[in-house]
């Protein structure tokens, strides 16, 4: 029989299970980068994401500070 450490420590252990399935979902779900230049801000930085400008409709790349700002997905 179990007592009441042994169920609260399964019950943790279950729930940061889930917490880093949940983390390593959305890790996954991080665009891929490249080196490049920004299409807004023209500076040059190590990792920057294609998306796609709401203004225009086309592809663009962008550094991470530029997305923030426009609140680009």
């Amino acid at each position: 029989m179990s007592d009441e450490l042994d169920l609260l420590s399964e019950k943790t252990i279950r729930d940061e299970t889930m917490f880093i399935a949940e983390v390593v979902r959305h890790a996954k779900a991080i665009p891929t980068g490249e080196p490049g230049d920004c299409h807004y801000c023209g500076e040059s930085f190590s990792r920057v994401v294609a998306v796609v400008d709401p203004e225009s409709e086309t592809v663009v790349k962008s550094c991470g500070r530029c997305r923030d700002r426009r609140h680009i997905a």
